[in-house]
């Protein structure tokens, strides 16, 4: 649209819309084997794809607005090894990619050589972080921008352009993003001593407060075990395979160990898990077995899980060979149930899992104890 006057068009006042749609599909190859889970093959993932957006352009004199937003959808296939095989089989629909965003800037030309700008950037994305750096902004309080399953960010960038030479532009931008603050929250008595002084919150954040380099611990209390924590307090392991860093030994005394043990399990305990409904840590077999199914064929865990070492080859994910010894029955349970709802953030694709589903993998996954007892956090 476009404005006009009685000697014609002007092209200082306008107003255009657009929009646009692709569709398309990818095909990876992937080496697998045939139905009967020996002979060699290609097997080949076909993943369809759209994009979806429009674009907007308003002028009106020294005043130029426009903008761009795109929404995107890609589908997932995860690789599926059916029990017994040699490698993959096939594919099984997993959580899809999607992202979407776009900019809205305003330009004024206050003088012939310099111009006023204004620019608010959006993006959400469910894969902003990459190489599986876990980040964990667990609620509550708020999370940051940033988390590797979806992130949001926001930005605002007012600046100012300048016309030195005929083809020589200096422009000066300030980029303003919101951040969550840091709460004030303290541990309490000598536990919170303790946790001060071996700089907790260097690394773990808890209560909205602390780093993002290692887990979240405000509800710390209902995931793990105690023989557990006890342990690995005493000799913190590496839980992830992906990750070189791992937590340093303190050579905590026994009496300072059981401090923070019972500190931790009776104080960092989530509202939204109730133990009456936990699902028993033991099951028949044929439970267990069921579960197993669902966890190599149904929702294809182990394509980011290892649960068995001698034939698991997902590195994405925490290692689950000694899950069983390490987290309660009760926060897998849960935590299959809704994910992001224990833990806001996480990489874990929420799968709107059945409650028989959901009793039978955790059925499987608390009789993985392995010999250590050291498991992986979910």
């Amino acid at each position: 649209v476009q404005a006009a006057g009685t000697m014609g068009p002007r092209d200082h006042t306008y107003f255009a819309l657009g929009t646009f749609y692709f569709y398309g599909r990818t095909a990876q190859p992937l080496s697998g084997v045939l139905a009967d889970g020996v002979t060699p093959t290609v097997l080949t993932a076909r993943e369809p794809f759209y994009r979806i957006g429009g674009d907007v352009n308003f002028n009106y004199r020294n005043l130029n607005v426009f903008g761009v937003y795109v929404a995107a959808h890609d589908h997932n296939l995860l690789p599926v090894t059916a029990p017994g095989a040699a490698g993959v089989t096939g594919f099984a629909p997993g959580s899809a990619a999607t992202f979407s965003g776009g900019f809205l800037e305003a330009d004024y030309l206050a003088l012939p050589w310099a111009m006023t700008i204004m620019r608010w950037d959006q993006v959400k994305s469910s894969a902003d972080r990459i190489n599986f750096i876990e980040y964990d902004p667990s609620a509550p309080p708020g999370s940051s921008f940033f988390s590797p399953y979806s992130a949001t960010r926001n930005r605002f960038t007012p600046g100012e352009q300048f016309l030195i030479h005929a083809n020589i532009k200096a422009s000066v931008e300030y980029q303003i993003m919101a951040v969550t603050p840091d709460t004030n929250y303290q541990p309490a008595g000598h536990a919170g001593k303790l946790m001060t002084e071996l700089a907790c919150f260097s690394c773990h954040r808890i209560n909205g407060r602390g780093g993002d380099m290692a887990p979240d611990l405000t509800w710390e209390g209902s995931a793990v075990q105690r023989q557990w924590l006890t342990e690995f307090l005493h000799n913190p392991n590496t839980l992830r395979p992906s990750l070189i860093r791992r937590m340093p030994r303190f050579n905590l005394s026994d009496s300072d160990n059981k401090e923070l043990t019972d500190y931790i399990l009776t104080v960092y305990q989530s509202p939204s898990i109730d133990q009456e409904l936990a699902p028993s840590a033991s099951n028949a077999p044929e439970i267990v077995e069921h579960g197993r199914q669902l966890f190599y064929s149904k929702y294809a865990c182990q394509s980011c899980h290892i649960a068995d070492t001698k034939t698991g080859k997902g590195y994405i994910g925490p290692t689950l060979t000694q899950v069983g010894s390490r987290l309660t029955a009760v926060w897998v349970y849960a935590w299959l149930r809704n994910p992001q709802a224990l833990r806001r953030g996480t990489t874990e694709p929420n799968e709107n899992m059945s409650d028989d589903d959901a009793r039978a993998l955790t059925a499987f996954l608390m009789s993985l104890k392995g010999p250590s007892g050291h498991g992986a956090k979910l």
